[in-house]
């Protein structure tokens, strides 16, 4: 019987697979979770360093080629003409995770996450922001969610769901409110 594959080489799987979703259960003592998070990690300190440093330098930077560049510079798949506002929190942990295509926007303060750790499992998730999205400020996406093509999500909503193209969502847990073909 062939044994299962460690949590490092399922996340090297899940990082060139097309998944969007890598859940990684973890059935050890609540104590321990740290524990098992940092062994999952295979960035160096360097660089985790590498990444923090950008990520904290962009975070107050105004949008810009500068910004996007060196969000590139981290893995971050960054298209033309994309809007990101000062204090818009990436995820430190795997930035390299988030896809935001061409003219897409980023309201201050919004929160896009590519990891979640629970007393249970360990969440990775692939984001995609896609064409013209619009992500309002304070947003949270939750990993593993893709935002639909031309779609709106509200200031303040907590995104757990994929959004279809389109689309208007508010609220936490978001809710679809109506389809954008229906207004324009």
């Amino acid at each position: 019987m062939p044994k299962p594959p460690s949590a490092k080489e399922a996340l090297r799987h899940f990082m060139n697979s097309d998944d969007q979703v890598l859940n990684l259960p973890f059935d050890g003592l609540r104590s321990d979770v740290s524990k098992h998070w940092h062994q999952f990690l295979e960035m160096s300190m360097w660089g985790l360093l590498r990444k923090s440093a950008i990520l904290a330098l962009t975070r107050y930077l105004h949008s810009g080629p500068l910004k996007n560049a060196l969000l590139r510079s981290i893995g971050v798949k960054i298209g033309k003409n994309v809007f990101i506002a000062a204090t818009v929190a990436l995820d430190i942990q795997f930035p390299e995770l988030i896809t935001i295509e061409d003219g897409a926007i980023l309201g201050m303060h919004s929160h896009i996450s590519t990891h979640e750790v629970t007393h249970r499992h360990i969440r990775l998730g692939k984001v995609h922001i896609g064409k013209n999205a619009l992500i309002g400020g304070q947003a949270t996406v939750r990993s593993g969610v893709t935002i639909g093509e031309n779609s709106v999500v509200a200031m303040r909503a907590f995104v757990t769901e994929s959004v279809p193209p389109n689309t208007l969502v508010t609220g936490e847990p978001d809710r679809k409110v109506v389809s954008l073909d229906s207004i324009l």
